[in-house]
């Protein structure tokens, strides 16, 4: 699973949401779908977006579809970091029901200053990238022994062939 796959959509309730990780091509349709209850029922919708670390044109326009589906309201984000904010900067004035709070204040302290679910995203990202180790060695593995396994096949193949065609042209008794 490639990085770009992660994307942690919390509801703290009908229309606030957490978004950490990255908001990309891959994760859009994700986002939409965790949010689409939420936009039935109107704004406004609040995006806790700190915890976001990447999120591309394409993620910004998801957020777009997400204020445009509402119908009624509009879509806060707060507390973006800055690659989100750049992205919307070069956006902005076509985002029309989308605003920013780029509010640098931690909604979400924990007991060691750090956002708790900061904490829980490393440990899934970890998990995942143990998760991922293991497939792909099981991947090389399981390709050594199918290519292993075809060679065997080719081998009995070509050995039936040669008695085949041993049988066919013996020489009659």
């Amino acid at each position: 699973m490639r990085a770009s796959e992660i994307l942690t959509v919390v509801p703290f309730g009908p229309s606030l949401f957490y978004v950490g990780g990255e908001l990309d091509m891959t994760t859009a349709p994700r986002f939409l779908s965790a949010t689409a209850g939420a936009a039935e029922h109107g704004g406004p919708i609040t995006l806790e977006v700190s915890g976001l670390e990447f999120c591309d044109v394409v993620g910004i326009r998801a957020i777009d579809e997400l204020s445009r589906s509402l119908p009624s309201g509009c879509v806060t984000l707060h507390g973006p970091q800055r690659v989100v904010r750049r992205v919307l900067e070069v956006l902005g004035s076509e985002l029309s029901r989308v605003h920013v709070n780029a509010c640098t204040h931690d909604p979400y302290p924990h007991d060691d200053g750090r956002p708790f679910l900061d904490e829980d995203l490393s440990r899934s990202l970890a998990e995942m990238k143990r998760r991922y180790a293991t497939l792909a060695a099981t991947s090389v593995r399981l390709r050594a022994e199918t290519s292993e396994l075809i060679e065997r096949c080719a081998g009995t193949l070509d050995s039936s062939r040669t008695l085949r065609v041993r049988r066919r042209y013996r020489p009659a008794a």
